[in-house]
């Protein structure tokens, strides 16, 4: 599938997540957390990475238990010392949401 056609489809869950916190919890419950960590590992276009990264920020708004958390820090580790670009932008990501989550 090209990165065009991934990136539409990406951006088109992302709104039906957004849309309502029934839609929110179904992703939650089809466990989006983990597949989208699994898919954020292999790929390689940077539009479809920062798809994924939203995906991620939207699920957390609402809730992360333990382990997704858990999974979340595995995935953050460096590769030989190295911080690889599409963790360094899911890391920013990350710290800015819980730190306007945790100014309300």
């Amino acid at each position: 599938m090209s990165p065009l056609l991934q990136a539409e489809i990406l951006s088109v869950l992302i709104g039906i997540m957004r849309k309502s916190e029934r839609n929110l919890l179904a992703s939650i419950d089809a466990q989006i957390y983990e597949k989208t960590l699994k898919l954020l590992n292999d790929i390689d276009d940077d539009v479809v990475a920062d798809l994924l990264v939203d995906i991620l920020t939207v699920l957390t708004s609402l809730t992360i238990n333990v382990n997704e958390l858990k999974l979340l820090l595995r995935y953050l580790k460096t590769e030989n010392r190295i911080w690889v670009l599409k963790n360094y932008f899911l890391y920013l990501k990350l710290i800015i949401f819980f730190s306007r989550k945790n100014m309300r």
